[in-house]
């Protein structure tokens, strides 16, 4: 990770200039791109702030802008950054209280650089104090770091007809659940249905690689009843 003595500079009530591309200040003075970005350290943290999201309102709002990529830095560490339209601050406020509670850091921005968003020590926003001159695909800067980031791949939201969930449930995807408002974790290939019509859940992200130790304890709540389950990256 970059540091520097002066990352960021508080934004000003009726700044219209700003060094970030792409933002601007909305209707309440909150510096504003049009896409706001939540940095996460590991997928499971993703999962708990689309759950803690789900069931204070609901997801149906940030699933057609949703995107999940994995990001690289120079040092070859790993993050998961998810990125939705910003359209207000009053919906970047929500997401930045849900974000905060998974351990989640939130940006604002357009393209590829992304400046921390509003917070108590700055409820205008922020500005970046210089532009890091880097290739990156993107550059994250908070207000004591900025840090340039490659994009590994992007966690699949379009999916094909066949995975849609209308009929089908695909091993390793979790959905979400409108009429519950909760995320499902699918272990194996399946469907669901109940005894008049296919249940509509929607794909949001996706686990790869070895699944067994996912399936053993599916399989184990069948005889021991449903337990915490906790996932962590190695």
């Amino acid at each position: 990770m970059i540091t520097s003595a002066v990352v960021l500079e508080r934004a000003a009530l009726h700044q219209t200039r700003f060094r970030t591309p792409g933002v601007t200040p909305d209707a309440r003075g909150v510096v504003l791109g049009q896409r706001g970005v939540v940095l996460f350290p590991s997928i499971d943290r993703v999962v708990a702030f689309l759950r803690a999201y789900g069931e204070d309102s609901t997801l149906d709002d940030l699933v057609p802008s949703l995107e999940i990529r994995r990001l690289v830095t120079p040092l070859k560490t790993r993050e998961v950054m998810l990125s939705v339209a910003s359209e207000s601050s009053y919906r970047m406020d929500r997401i930045a209280g849900f974000a905060k509670l998974a351990g989640g850091l939130v940006f604002t921005g357009t393209s590829r650089h992304f400046v921390k968003y509003r917070d108590a020590g700055s409820p205008l926003g922020y500005d970046v104090g210089e532009l890091a001159d880097d290739n990156a695909d993107v550059v994250l800067y908070h207000d004591a770091f900025e840090q340039p980031y490659a994009f590994e791949r992007e966690i699949p939201l379009k999916v094909t007809e066949v995975e849609s969930a209308k009929f089908m449930l695909w091993p390793g995807y979790f959905y979400y659940y409108p009429a519950k408002r909760e995320l499902r974790f699918c272990w194996g290939q399946g469907s669901t249905h109940n005894l008049s019509a296919v249940e509509a859940l929607t794909p949001i992200a996706a686990l790869e690689g070895d699944l067994s130790e996912f399936r053993k304890r599916a399989k184990a709540q069948l005889t021991e009843g449903a337990k915490r389950l906790v996932i962590r990256q190695k």
